[in-house]
């Protein structure tokens, strides 16, 4: 792939990953605020994007020169996102002695929509003709 087409290609996945994360915040701002336990979020969808933007944009480069290696860039990325709930969220949500489905969702819902996104977009990397 073209370095412009890759440039493009990237900036298409940032710009779904942002407004798809930025509608899950909002669904699920509005969910949480009935249990009116919302802290958290920003930090939350701000660390998954992020980690999933440099992740997608490590993945794109190394993918061209060896498959295997962008499988265990893949793997390293969950393993950060990963790293970053235990270190960042479970302390928190520990405090009391037990973590909440609220709690729990504070983190799982943006990992899942960055990594289904991450996903398709890969999936159309992969799909393209080299």
């Amino acid at each position: 792939m073209p370095i412009k087409n890759k440039a493009l290609f990237i900036y298409k996945f940032i710009f779904w990953l942002t407004v798809t994360l930025i509608i899950s915040y909002f669904l699920q701002f509005y969910v949480l605020k009935i249990f009116n336990n919302h802290s958290g979020l920003i930090t939350s969808y701000s660390l998954n994007g992020t980690i999933a933007i440099l992740v997608f944009y490590l993945l794109i480069f190394v993918m061209h020169k060896n498959s295997l290696s962008a499988i265990y860039a893949f793997l390293a990325g969950t393993a950060i996102k990963l790293t970053a709930y235990f270190v960042v969220f479970y302390p928190v949500f520990k405090a009391d002695g037990k973590i909440t489905k609220p709690e729990f969702f504070t983190f799982f819902l943006p990992y899942a929509v960055s990594l289904f996104i991450e996903i398709i977009f890969l999936a159309q990397h992969l799909k393209q003709p080299k």
